[in-house]
């Protein structure tokens, strides 16, 4: 028998013609016949080739295989014994978590917080210290619908700003977008480090430890001493910053009637035109009247109305 790796043994076709031409009886010249005679599917003979059945060759390779496919699957049953037995080795090793993953682009960075992000369901505290810069209108939107998601699972959300955050056109809009869905906003006038922490277990940092690095790259870091450890500094933070100016609660006393029946056809599923025809009002009549609606809850688009309308009405069932 000869040895085979299955790892490693293949055919070129020209390996392939070599053989074709031996099992025909005709003369290789120089060929390279060694990876035939790896396979088993010639044998050498008084200077001569010949070629062998091939079906030999095929049960051998597949016994091969069958071996080494029997040891790797001893091996990974081993997996779980092992894995059972780290809590009996340093113990505080154990509760210590991995280190991190360091992410090495902008666009790295943003895709991890946005998975995680998507995932949370309990906080989400952001210390955000970069002097505010005008973003993409596409990039502006998906900042405030993953904020706005995150609100309407429930959970919590604080964000810091720097003090010049309050006279960046871009970032009033999105406090005023996410504030009036119960997010709370504080800005510092002292530096801060950037940060996010998201249900106390996940940490975006900034990266300080890989030099010549992207600006833009950062950390994910997940072991729970360092998390816990920036939650309780962002406390801090938050406990020394001022309050942004929360816009007052809106209340239902201050909408007339008409428009309770316009947001209650919207909440039932109609378009403004269905809605519209029901109550026997024109477009342009309901349109001024969600504007006017707006201006007096304090509230930028429908979507912030509509869900101050749907929590209101949970309040008074």
């Amino acid at each position: 028998m000869s040895d085979i790796d299955s790892g490693h043994a293949s055919l070129s076709l020209t390996d392939v013609d070599t053989y074709k031409m031996i099992a025909a009886g005709t003369a290789v010249g120089g060929r390279d016949v060694s990876a035939l005679l790896a396979i088993g599917l010639i044998q050498s003979h008084g200077g001569q080739y010949y070629a062998l059945d091939p079906r030999g060759a095929t049960n051998e390779l597949l016994a091969t295989v069958q071996t080494d496919l029997a040891s790797t699957i001893s091996n990974l049953s081993l997996v779980p014994v092992l894995e059972g037995l780290k809590g009996t080795f340093d113990l505080d090793r154990f509760f210590g978590g991995a280190a991190g993953e360091f992410l090495p682009s902008r666009e790295q960075m943003n895709a991890r917080i946005g998975e995680v992000t998507g995932a949370a369901t309990v906080e989400l505290y952001a210390a955000q210290p970069e002097h505010p810069a005008d973003r993409t209108p596409e990039m502006q939107a998906m900042g405030t619908a993953r904020t706005v998601a995150a609100l309407t699972r429930g959970v919590h959300v604080r964000t810091i700003y720097p003090a010049a955050g309050r006279d960046h056109a871009q970032t009033q809009q999105y406090v005023a977008e996410v504030m009036v869905l119960g997010a709370e906003v504080r800005t510092s006038s002292a530096p801060f480090p950037r940060m996010i922490v998201i249900d106390s277990d996940h940490l975006f940092i900034e990266n300080h430890a890989v030099q010549r690095a992207d600006r833009h790259a950062g950390w994910h870091v997940t072991d729970p001493g360092t998390v816990m450890w920036a939650r309780s500094l962002f406390e801090m933070m938050w406990e020394q910053a001022a309050v942004w100016g929360a816009p007052s609660k809106p209340t239902s006393a201050a909408i007339t009637s008409r428009q309770h029946a316009i947001l209650r056809g919207l909440a039932a599923g109609g378009s403004q035109d269905q809605v519209g025809a029901q109550l026997g009002l024109a477009s342009r009549t309901i349109n001024k009247e969600l504007a006017e609606l707006r201006v007096t809850l304090g509230m930028k688009t429908i979507s912030q109305l509509m869900w101050w309308y749907g929590r209101s009405t949970a309040n008074h069932d």
